[in-house]
């Protein structure tokens, strides 16, 4: 399977640089025109059908709602792909949050692996077709614990508003493109 990975359109706490966390922010219009891009590219450059899962946050699902107008797939909203919860911390600057001293009332990443876990485990049992083409619309967050999940890669990956990281996956492998991580060549 391939799997395209999008982050959800910008939203005004991104333009604050606030965490988001679980607080169900909605998209500015900046980011739905970002959406509209994302749906053109896939349209455009991928002659395929596509399944579609969001994170059941509004700045998700809109974000999938306006890329489904190009690409007409069934959109499934799963709950393992939402946001890491930042109880306390959500609404600060991300600059003032320390990584290496988080409040104890946030999400741990071994939770967050977790539901990973068992979306990852879920998309391989329902679309082991190495033609089935997913997009996943989620946080930046998820998206990297997803990498992770996937391949292992730790390092930090700020992903951009409505940018598109693309993976291939098959029962053996995963197969990573470094160029195809991040990518916002369509927003221009």
């Amino acid at each position: 399977m391939k799997l395209f990975l999008i982050r959800h359109g910008e939203t005004e706490w991104n333009l604050k640089n606030k965490i988001n966390g679980l607080t169900d922010i909605s998209l500015t219009l900046k980011g739905i025109e970002q959406s509209k891009k994302v749906g053109k590219f896939l349209k455009n450059n991928f002659n395929c059908n596509f399944y579609l899962y969001s994170s059941p946050l509004k700045r998700a699902k809109l974000t999938a709602n306006v890329i489904n107008q190009f690409i007409h797939s069934d959109i499934v909203i799963d709950k393992n792909i939402i946001e890491r919860n930042y109880a306390s911390s959500e609404g600060i600057d991300i600059n003032s949050l320390d990584l290496n001293n988080l409040n104890s009332d946030i999400e741990s990443r071994i939770e967050v692996l977790s539901r990973i876990s068992i979306f990852i485990d879920y998309l391989k049992a329902n679309h082991n077709d190495y033609n089935d083409n997913i997009v996943i619309i989620s946080h930046g967050s998820i998206l990297r614990h997803i990498l992770f999940s996937l391949c292992g890669i730790k390092e930090y990956i700020d992903f951009k508003n409505c940018s598109i990281s693309i993976i291939d996956v098959n029962d053996l492998d995963v197969f990573i493109n470094k160029d195809n991580i991040n990518i916002v060549k369509h927003l221009d």
